[in-house]
């Protein structure tokens, strides 16, 4: 993910595909992001999800994490 120019593109692209699969309009979707502590390393993925996509690399500027 760190290696996109433009990786805000990726995500919402992803947010559009949802969108076209299940015929809802774009605007009334929203983003949500689930942390997988129990996966140490991206070849530990045999599956893609039903629904959305895997995301390694994500750095966060400008904020801060908070659990």
């Amino acid at each position: 993910m760190s290696g996109f120019f433009f990786p805000q593109a990726f995500v919402t692209g992803s947010l559009q595909n949802y969108a076209r699969k299940k015929a809802i309009a774009i605007d009334k979707l929203y983003y949500k992001f689930s942390i997988l502590d129990h996966i140490s390393s991206p070849s530990d993925i045999t599956q893609k999800p039903e629904y959305g996509c895997y995301i390694y690399g994500l750095f966060l500027e400008g904020c801060r994490w908070n659990e």
